[in-house]
């Protein structure tokens, strides 16, 4: 009688348990609810500024040039839908007399590209974004702008209030970016500039050129002139870019976008030999 009383007992015991078990299961395996990133910045003083750092969503590019969003109210963010763009919301205080902000956004894989936007609490100025010579996909962009993996910008005497910080998809798949703001109580920093004399003169060799005149021997008149009208530099006027060099192809075929061709480029990296089964990227 005993043995038969304890077994409807230890199935019950073991029943509970096995809720329990699934219970906690299903908790864990909850995602959080998304929350947009956010920072109300503290007063910053000389030497200390505060310095906010937050891990961006990992958005997906559009289909076509013509949906990546810009900087309108009227666009809405939606990182775990469309995942086009993510607004990250920074607050100013007020009362600062020199100070700077500083945003960057930065990412791993150097053909991707995203757009970031910096909008000013009136909601109608704005820092940053696209600029305006990069949306063919055949394009390599202003200079080396879409070879960089990162966008960044620097405003001076930012307005106090709530700024909104976008960071747009235009080329980019299966991977987060990551976002650093500081505000300092400082004007912008300033590197030092360098004329176009010292520029070139680190990428400059001196070459010893000998002249040799057949059939005509030119008086000492004539040799002066011709040495005075010589120039004693040559410089290349641009230095060309080189084709897609397609090593670089994971990114499928997307038509419209920035380096969305199925053929990247991989920088400056040396051409692989035929003999080359994989290359470092």
């Amino acid at each position: 009688m005993r043995l038969s009383g304890r077994k409807p007992f230890r199935r019950a015991v073991l029943a509970l348990a096995a809720l329990m078990s699934v219970a906690l299961g299903g908790t864990a395996a909850r995602t959080a609810p998304y929350q947009a990133p956010a920072h109300a910045f503290s007063r910053p003083t000389a030497g200390h500024p505060d310095a906010y750092v937050w891990q961006g969503a990992t958005l997906a590019s559009p289909v076509s040039s013509g949906q990546i969003p810009g900087p309108s109210r009227s666009t809405v963010c939606d990182p775990t839908g469309t995942k086009l763009c993510e607004d990250v919301k920074l607050t100013v205080p007020a009362g600062l007399k020199a100070s700077t902000l500083y945003v960057k956004i930065a990412w791993q894989h150097p053909v991707w590209k995203l757009y970031m936007y910096a909008i000013e609490p009136d909601g109608t100025t704005v820092h940053g974004g696209a600029l305006g010579c990069d949306a063919d996909s055949y394009q390599k962009g202003c200079g080396n702008e879409t070879t960089l993996p990162f966008d960044e910008v620097t405003i001076p005497n930012p307005r106090a209030g709530t700024w909104t910080i976008r960071v747009a998809a235009v080329h980019i798949f299966s991977e987060p970016y990551i976002g650093t703001a500081s505000l300092t109580a400082s004007d912008p920093l300033q590197y030092l500039r360098e004329d176009l004399a010292k520029l070139t003169s680190h990428l400059t060799r001196t070459q010893r050129v000998n002249v040799v005149f057949v059939g005509w021997q030119p008086t000492s008149k004539e040799l002066a002139d011709l040495r005075g009208n010589s120039t004693s530099q040559y410089q290349v006027p641009v230095a060309e870019k080189q084709f897609a060099d397609c090593i670089d192809n994971n990114t499928g075929v997307v038509a419209g976008l920035v380096q969305g061709v199925n053929c990247d480029y991989t920088g400056t990296d040396p051409p692989p030999t035929a003999r080359d089964t994989t290359v470092p990227i």
